[in-house]
């Protein structure tokens, strides 16, 4: 068989372009540190180390929300610690002030700290982080309250909306971090006990009115739906004229109606400011003022509201008025206001805890994922300088062998 020049030199040049291909191949490695440094190195490998980089891309932007998420809980716990505060502060107060040898004097410094308490309490109620406000609901960037009169406030105005703030903390998962106020601060409970548990009123069945009536509710938790039911119900067994009544909340206006179903010519009148036990009218928590009202249908003058605003701005009124049976009433709505606060701080301590929770599994799933695609891209630093100098060492031998190869003439074989 014939080699001529040409094949021996072709074979050479191909010989040594895969050789320095080599060399070239492992000088890049050692000076990225990773096996794949073009799609031609590991197909499948890059595959997974794409795949890889997108999971642990997750995990990063997971991780920054888990730390928005907390942070706002961090905050809204704070705020709601110390709105607690005050309420027990509230109600210490209120104790105080229950005794009968209290000057109105007393009451009206008690009336002034509680002004002071309703400032505290709406600056916390309007507590921000990185700008964004933590009670307003959806509208993060709307103050959720302000007092109609800063000097003498009569109602707290909310300007959120009830929509909860979310953060994505997990695939699947996302975790309010922002509340409604209204879901917060007003309680969606009433207790119910010898303060404010009575109703008194007349029926006239059409030959005039009776003598009066009086009925209780029963002591406990009430919602408002629960309250419709327990009214009628009391009063309807009460009816001497033989009254079927019911009671209806109206969750837009926020009014209960009281009716009865005696028809034309007959009517009731509730005794809320003359009846007997006008000092433990349940009138003042369904949104009807302390006077009396009268005809088939009765609505309620006045939006009800269960709120610590609420409560607050009428203790105040009580101190002010001397109102010993507000005052009493008070306790009663505060200790509610108390009762919600914690339940608010406590769920909001559980989701702190399953944050920590999700912190650890993004933990280990990023130090596993790293190590999946640090043993598919990342090479042996030593075993690849090994890897160099061998191919380095080939390209040298193949080059000199080559050269020499390439130097032969015809007088070489003679």
């Amino acid at each position: 068989m014939r080699v001529t020049h040409t094949t021996i030199y072709d074979a050479s040049m191909t010989r040594l372009q895969k050789l320095v291909e080599d060399f070239n191949t492992a000088n890049q490695q050692v000076s990225t540190g990773k096996k794949i440094n073009r799609i031609s190195d590991d197909p499948v490998g890059l595959s997974s180390v794409v795949g890889l980089r997108s999971n642990l891309s997750n995990l990063d932007q997971m991780t920054e929300n888990i730390r928005t998420a907390n942070t706002w809980l961090t905050e809204s716990e704070t705020a709601l610690d110390s709105i607690e505060g005050l309420v027990e502060d509230a109600k210490i107060l209120t104790l105080s002030m229950t005794n009968g040898t209290i000057s109105q004097q007393e009451l009206d410094s008690a009336a002034g700290q509680v002004q002071e308490m309703l400032g505290q309490v709406l600056d916390l109620a309007n507590s921000q982080v990185n700008g964004q406000y933590l009670f307003a609901g959806t509208k993060v960037d709307t103050k959720p309250y302000a007092y109609d009169d800063p000097a003498a406030p009569t109602e707290a105005i909310y300007s959120g909306n009830d929509g909860a703030f979310t953060l994505k903390t997990g695939k699947n998962t996302n975790m309010v971090v922002g509340y409604s106020g209204e879901d917060i601060f007003d309680s969606k409970t009433l207790n119910v006990d010898v303060t404010n548990n009575m109703i008194d009123f007349r029926e006239d069945d059409g030959s005039g009115f009776g003598a009066e009536i009086s009925v209780s509710i029963p002591s406990g938790s009430y919602t408002r739906a629960d309250l419709e039911t327990a009214i009628g119900t009391a009063m309807t067994d009460a009816s001497v004229a033989g009254f079927t009544y019911t009671a209806t909340y109206d969750p837009t206006a926020r009014t209960y109606t009281i009716q009865h179903d005696g028809g034309a010519g007959t009517a009731v009148d509730l005794m809320w400011g003359t009846g007997s036990n006008a000092s433990q009218s349940i009138a003042p928590d369904i949104g009807f003022s302390a006077t009396d009202v009268s005809g088939n249908t009765i609505a309620s003058d006045q939006p009800v509201e269960w709120s610590i605003f609420k409560t607050l701005i009428d203790l105040k009124q009580y101190f002010t008025t001397g109102d010993t049976s507000g005052i009493e009433r008070s306790m009663t709505r505060l200790d509610t206001q108390f009762d919600n606060m914690i339940n608010a701080v406590s769920e909001i301590g559980y989701k702190g805890i399953s944050l920590d929770i999700k912190t650890t599994v993004i933990e280990e799933l990023d130090f596993s994922y790293s190590s999946q695609k640090a043993d598919i891209e990342e090479v042996d630093i030593i075993e690849a300088i090994n890897k160099l100098k061998a191919a380095e060492t080939a390209y040298q031998a193949a080059l000199s062998s080559t050269s020499r190869i390439m130097q032969m003439s015809l007088l070489d074989y003679m």
